[in-house]
């Protein structure tokens, strides 16, 4: 029995198959599994951790999420401090 092994990308939903000339059979069964992923099987949250970092750039892109500097960031958590001192400080 001759047998093909090929990694392929999905496109549109799609992956093309060239079957060569020599094949020797003109009926082929086709098997689609999923390309494993080295990290997502040591790490089980690797899939969800990368989806979440995609949404976070995506939302910092599309101005959703605000970016601050450093400066800027060290500004707001003394303000947050000093609101802390404020209301819990008797």
């Amino acid at each position: 029995m001759t047998a093909l092994r090929e990694f392929k990308k999905v496109e549109n939903g799609m992956v093309h198959i060239k079957i060569p000339n020599d094949f020797g059979s003109d009926e082929v069964e086709v098997i689609v599994i999923p390309k494993a992923n080295p990290m997502s099987e040591l790490d089980p949250y690797f899939t969800k951790r990368k989806e979440h970092i995609a949404k976070a750039i995506e939302d910092i892109e599309n101005k959703k999420t605000k970016v601050y500097s450093e400066e800027e960031f060290e500004k707001e958590m003394d303000k947050f401090e000093k609101e802390l001192v404020l209301k819990y400080d008797n």
